[in-house]
């Protein structure tokens, strides 16, 4: 609950950030920040290499945050718009999650439609 503006934000729409671009977009201390990316590093926030204070948001909680955020069962080619996501890593994020337990899938007339399980 601390962080929901910040998460609210980043999720869905966003596929990278920066901690300074996020400090001023909330006039918060960069610590809240980094106490954030902190809690999600590596696994939702991935950091970019070289690129210090950089971050990239992973796919696979994209898809979640949208799905969550809809809350029904979302055809495939809807999520690949709404996030501009390619089929190879809509694919990869999304079996990804289902082998987790994050995400239910089903076909329906020969498309697959995702939901939140």
């Amino acid at each position: 609950e601390k962080y929901e503006d910040i998460l609210m934000f980043l999720f869905p729409k966003k596929t990278t950030f920066t901690v300074e671009k996020l400090k001023n977009s909330f006039y918060t201390q960069e610590k809240e920040i980094t106490e954030l990316i902190q809690l999600f590093i590596d696994e939702v926030f991935i950091p970019n290499e070289g690129m210090e204070g950089r971050y990239t948001i992973s796919n696979k909680w994209r898809i979640y945050a949208y799905l969550l955020k809809a809350g029904k069962m979302v055809e495939e080619g809807t999520i690949k718009y709404d996030l501009g996501i390619s089929d190879k890593d809509l694919y990869l994020a999304t079996e990804k999650a289902i082998g987790q337990g994050l995400l239910r899938k089903k076909e329906v007339r020969d498309r697959m439609v995702y939901g939140v399980k």
